[in-house]
């Protein structure tokens, strides 16, 4: 199952990667992040670009360019990328997709989606990028490589 799209996966994982790897005073390119990550350079790009729009990354053109964290993973929350990246409705809407669904009028399934929407949110309002490199020694490269 798939829960986020790939501009949000891609972005964590970049991230990620940038937390892993890259030098706190220097440009990482994005070429290299592509290539390690297996990401296309132009989506890579994109994503990049909108991540320097909100203040995540700052970004520098020319051959010693490409992107720098400017803030700190440990306040770099996975709700500032699900807000980017997804849609407007991500915590909302029906999980059998019926359009009459609510609180009054819930469907058979609507109780306990609600509980694991609301404990997703709470996931996604508490980690951090940094707390999720925290766990690194269960994931290494190949898996980010890999979309683990």
């Amino acid at each position: 199952m798939k829960l986020l799209n790939s501009s949000s996966i891609y972005a964590i994982r970049a991230l990620l990667y940038l937390d892993r790897h890259a030098s706190k005073d220097m440009y990482t390119s994005i070429s290299e992040m592509s290539e390690k990550l297996s990401i296309s350079f132009h989506f890579l790009t994109k994503i990049m670009q909108t991540l320097a729009r909100d203040g995540i990354l700052v970004s520098h053109r020319g051959p010693t360019g490409g992107v720098m964290l400017c803030k700190k993973t440990d306040q770099i929350y996975l709700r500032d990328i699900i807000k980017t990246f997804e849609d407007e409705g991500f915590y909302d809407g029906c999980m059998l997709g019926l359009a009459g669904c609510s609180d009054e009028n819930p469907c058979p399934a609507h109780d306990t989606w609600q509980t694991i929407k609301d404990n997703l949110k709470t996931m996604f309002d508490s980690s951090t990028i940094a707390s999720l490199a925290k766990l690194e020694g269960r994931i290494g490269l190949e898996q980010l490589k890999e979309g683990y």
